[in-house]
């Protein structure tokens, strides 16, 4: 079965670095709005396409836009259209389990993914806006700009062209894999395994 990340990979590579960076947009904007969708491991792809450093740092500025868009899109519905109560409560308690208690959960997210829909929980928790978007943005060009390091530094050792896009995919997989560990047990320990 077709992911929506692949189906928006597949719909717009035909078109080039301009394709791509629309691609990564959209996979970026529905990651932090809708669903998840692997953002790590399309990242890596839509790199391994066009492996050249300025096309990192479009990827890079591309990532920060989309995931700001995403955020505010997610917040202005929040705090402009009640959320109802019982959701409200789930979502304020839910960020109280932390050993942090407010926005600096944000750079913690990076690592062990553990708030989804970001954008609704600086509304809803009150977070304060600007840190929230200083930590998002710093968090997520420090988490992509090492990918795109390692995805750079494994193409570069390895002759063979496919044996390296292999490795790397592997690489950032294995990454993501231990990001939803490290999520999974810190929900479990929290005991919130079926709340969000």
């Amino acid at each position: 079965m077709i992911t929506v990340g692949q189906f928006v990979y597949a719909l717009f590579r035909p078109y080039g670095e301009t394709g791509l960076l629309l691609a990564l947009f959209i996979i970026f904007f529905l990651d932090a709005t809708f669903f998840p969708t692997l953002p790590e491991l399309f990242t890596v792809v839509i790199f391994l396409a066009m492996p050249i450093s300025g096309f990192a740092l479009l990827m890079l500025a591309i990532i920060s836009i989309a995931e700001f868009s995403g955020i505010n899109s997610l917040y202005y519905i929040v705090k402009h259209h009640d959320l109802p109560l019982w959701i409200k409560s789930k979502m304020i308690a839910y960020s109280r389990f932390f050993i942090v208690k407010d926005e600096k959960i944000i750079l913690m997210n990076r690592v062990a993914p553990v708030i989804p829909f970001l954008g609704a929980f600086i509304a809803t928790c009150e977070w304060h806006y600007g840190r929230s978007i200083a930590y998002n943005f710093i968090g997520g060009l420090v988490k992509y700009a090492l990918i795109i390091l390692l995805a750079s530094f494994l193409l570069s050792i390895f002759s063979n062209q496919f044996e390296a896009e292999v490795i790397t995919i592997v690489a950032v997989g294995s990454l993501i894999g231990v990001s939803a560990y490290l999520s999974n047990r810190e929900k479990r320990r929290l005991g919130m395994g079926a709340e969000l």
